[in-house]
């Protein structure tokens, strides 16, 4: 084969795998941890996940982590796992001072600053979904008594499409926070 050939199969593989669909790459969930990782591997990420609460069996179990920071909030993190594989990931934002809440408007503003417009909201935009790619982040003010869920998990449609990747502007819930 000519050498002139041979950078050219070179270059056209290279631009493949650049643009190749994200269903041979791990889909990243929340802050590092990605989907079907093992409870080993989450504790790699996260090593307080060490001394995490675990509930549950190896088909299906949940491990607990308390004192992270998301957002610029204080937050716990619930990694679910199914057949000992990360299926879902749902942060909950904790207010500081006890009695406070934390504002809908400012994490929904920041996860419509990473992800873009909500692909749906429901009562006045206390719940909001989007989709990333194979992922969908849900964000719900109601379920955590003035805190702030956010769940991220592969959508039940999935079909290994190419994901969308995030706007270059993530807000407060970058990658840079511990906890976002």
């Amino acid at each position: 084969m000519p050498n002139s050939t041979r950078a050219l199969t070179a270059a056209a593989y290279a631009v493949g795998l650049l643009f190749a669909p994200e269903a041979g790459r791990a889909q990243i969930l929340w802050n590092g941890a990605s989907f079907g990782m093992t409870p080993a591997e989450v504790t790699t990420v996260f090593p307080q996940a060490g001394q995490g609460e675990r509930e549950g069996t190896d088909e299906r179990m949940s491990l607990r982590v308390n004192n992270l920071r998301a957002a610029g909030h204080d937050a716990s993190a619930v990694f679910d796992f199914e057949q000992n594989r990360l299926t879902r990931v749902q942060l909950i934002l904790i207010p500081e001072t006890p009695g406070a809440s934390i504002s809908p408007d400012e994490i929904r503003n920041n996860l419509t600053a990473k992800y873009g417009a909500p692909i749906r909201c429901y009562q006045t935009d206390a719940r909001c979904e989007w989709r990333a790619g194979a992922i969908d982040i849900e964000l719900d003010d109601a379920s955590s008594m003035k805190g702030i869920d956010i769940v991220y998990r592969r959508p039940p449609d999935w079909s290994g499409a190419p994901a969308r990747a995030p706007a270059a502007s993530a807000g407060s819930l970058s990658r840079n926070d511990p906890g976002g």
